[in-house]
């Protein structure tokens, strides 16, 4: 399991935040990028295995999960989303999906109008999709991994709003990145699945 969390203001910025933990067939560990932003601003975070990742957002990734600027520059983020939602759906369908396909992974971009993105999880316990964007103000937070991380990330948010209140000051981007940097920091202590090395992409409404 990895760690990926999302914020959307929806008409200023979409931030994504992810650890970079791998764990390779044979037990040991490396280090991968899991949040990824491509030329044309269109933002990708991966939990689950990497070549079912691989395969389901094929032809946007590379083998290697990076993203293939040849074939994304020529599609917008609205077309992504309809080939991506075509494509869960005729996963969730195949009767024939191995049972250890396992993704549960997002892509975030501009629709015109506001900063939208989409989840799609494929696993034997889960085939959901949601669109994420639609909260009307304020900061949408999606959370991709453990409820413990997301608890940790909550209260450790309140209390640097707190500080921020006393100084008289608004909180900012940077304070969620410091904020999922402590919560890494926490969880990677009791779980072995992540790391407290952190990766992450911002797209700014320019």
């Amino acid at each position: 399991m990895s760690l990926v969390d999302v914020f959307l203001d929806n008409k200023h910025f979409a931030l994504v935040c992810g650890d970079t933990n791998l764990k390779k067939p044979d037990g040991s560990k490396s280090k991968i990028a899991k949040v990824l932003r491509s030329s044309n601003n269109i933002i990708f975070g991966f939990t689950g295995d990497v070549k079912n990742n691989v395969e389901f957002f094929s032809p946007f990734l590379t083998n290697e999960l990076k993203i293939n600027e040849d074939v994304i520059r020529n599609f917008e983020y609205t077309d992504i989303i309809n080939i991506l939602n075509s494509k869960h759906g005729e996963y969730i369908s195949n009767t024939m999906l191995s049972s250890n396909f396992d993704i549960c992974s997002i892509i975030v971009g501009f629709d015109g109008l506001k900063f939208r993105g989409m989840r799609y999880c494929i696993s034997s316990k889960d085939k959901s999709y949601k669109e994420l964007g639609n909260q009307e103000s304020g900061i949408e937070i999606t959370h991709l991994g453990k409820e413990e991380h997301l608890n940790t990330f909550i209260e450790l948010n309140e209390e640097r709003l707190k500080e921020l209140r006393k100084q008289n000051l608004e909180p900012s981007i940077e304070d969620l990145i410091h904020v999922f940097q402590e919560t890494i920091n926490i969880g990677s202590k009791f779980d072995e699945t992540i790391n407290n090395i952190m990766c992450h992409d911002i797209i700014y409404l320019e």
